[in-house]
């Protein structure tokens, strides 16, 4: 019956997804897609990221093809797998199967409307984060070995797709010790499960002379230069964010102020500091897709508060839950529902005709201000290195000379720049990199304009 239950309820899951808008993000295509054109991460193109999701992203794609439908079932079989992950974890908390199907149909909406039908680096990282945490609480219950093995294990995976995620082991390194003397052979497993895979990955940057790459990109210019730059760190919340943030925090907060020994027990103090952990992890920027892992985390610790809770306070809570669900509903119900693929409009599907119209066949071009993805639905590549047009990466130093260099090897007849609209300079639609656009202006000349505002630039005969 349980288990029935569970299969109905995930069915219930990809019918609201069906439903609700869906992202493709435009770099969940691209990345994987130069890739697998034998592009190189960090030297060939550009990821602020630990590359982790673009490898499995690759796998994914080249044995099913670049599309926006292999990235959708991709994204949807992710969230069942948490779905399931979190089920595994609640029933480490309560032995109650039905509250236990009903607090995961809780988590399933809210997910779901909270910018949950999308797959970003951040929300990839829930499901090793779950992971992580499902073997600490079991580690904490009966401190196998294996277990611990595997919770550093999960934990390493985590960072390797972020690696902002370090924040978790920081966290975790304190929990541990709050516990009991930990012993060598211990410390010796611990280190094993996190250290193996990310020695793994340095074998493969130091095997294709790109350690320095690495560095530069996803440590030395986000915290050197990135963070002073307008737009890249952004925490401007909408009232409405606020109010079902608050809300949020509101489930976990309250009970705790009645329930003081939970804090003593070492399995919700484990979740309370891997939450703490995920929300710093939100930086550099606010949205409600960065906080799917707090929100899992978030739902794992309201179990804990409800099973340990006097009972006479259950019902209440259960109530201002269906308050919260209902709230967090009518806030976002006209924002949410749509049929429509983000960054896959018929407008995009019009471009890439247009596009491939015009380089009838020619592989090699550039597009500044374009969504990144054109170059899987045109299958064209760009120039090496690839770097996006954002304000960030452009202003970095002797970024803009790289990648002028590399047009100027390789020198592409046409080049695709959308028309910037009227905004402050550094504004994401608004920002063009004079250096570039320079180079532009004196090697190429507009031959026509397509879908409104995106100029078509072909090379000058020399």
């Amino acid at each position: 019956m349980v288990n029935l239950s569970l299969i109905l309820l995930l069915l219930l899951h990809i019918l609201l997804l069906s439903q609700l808008k869906f992202t493709a993000w435009p770099e969940m295509l691209s990345y994987p897609y130069l890739f697998s054109n034998n592009f190189l991460p960090y030297k060939d193109f550009v990821i602020p990221y630990t590359p982790l999701l673009v490898v499995i992203l690759s796998f994914v794609f080249n044995i099913f093809g670049f599309s926006t439908e292999v990235l959708k079932i991709l994204t949807w079989v992710i969230l069942l797998i948490n779905d399931l992950i979190i089920f595994l974890i609640l029933k480490q908390i309560s032995k109650k199967d039905l509250l236990n199907l009903f607090i995961l149909a809780i988590y399933i909406f809210l997910s779901s409307f909270l910018d949950g039908n999308m797959l970003w680096v951040d929300n990839t990282t829930v499901t090793p984060t779950l992971l992580f945490s499902y073997f600490g609480i079991i580690w904490i219950k009966e401190k196998k070995l294996s277990n611990f093995f595997m919770t550093a294990f999960f934990l390493s995976l985590t960072i390797l797709i972020k690696q902002i995620a370090i924040v978790y082991l920081g966290f975790f390194i304190i929990f541990c010790l709050s516990l009991r003397k930990i012993d060598l052979k211990e410390i010796l497993i611990f280190f094993a499960g996190l250290l193996i895979p990310i020695f793994l990955f340095f074998m493969y940057l130091i095997s294709n002379n790109i350690p320095w790459e690495f560095y530069n990109w996803t440590l030395y210019y986000p915290l050197v230069f990135w963070r002073n730059f307008p737009g890249y760190v952004d925490f401007q919340i909408t009232k409405t964010e606020i109010f079902i943030l608050l809300f949020l925090l509101s489930l976990i907060l309250l009970p705790l102020v009645n329930f003081k020994r939970f804090l003593d027990k070492k399995e919700p103090l484990f979740i309370i500091l891997t939450l703490i952990a995920a929300l710093i992890a939100v930086y550099p920027r606010f949205s409600f897709f960065h906080l799917q892992a707090a929100l899992a985390l978030g739902i794992i610790l309201f179990t804990f508060i409800y099973v340990n809770i006097d009972t006479k306070y259950r019902n209440w809570l259960l109530a201002y839950v269906l308050l919260v669900i209902l709230t967090v509903f009518f806030l976002l119900r006209n924002q949410v529902f749509s049929q429509e693929i983000r960054f896959y409009s018929p407008d995009d599907r019009k471009l890439s005709i247009d596009i491939e119209r015009i380089l009838q066949g020619e592989k090699k071009t550039y597009f500044l201000g374009l969504n990144s993805s054109q170059y899987v639905f045109t299958n064209t590549i760009p120039p090496k290195p690839w770097i996006e047009g954002f304000l960030w990466y452009m202003e970095s130093p002797g970024v803009q000379d790289l990648f002028i260099e590399g047009l100027e090897n390789e020198k592409p007849n046409f080049i695709f720049v959308k028309k910037p609209v009227n905004g402050n300079w550094f504004d994401l639609e608004t920002y063009q990199p004079k250096g570039v656009m320079s180079y532009i202006f004196n090697n190429y000349s507009v031959s026509e304009i397509i879908n409104g505002d995106i100029e078509v630039w072909k090379r000058k005969k020399e």
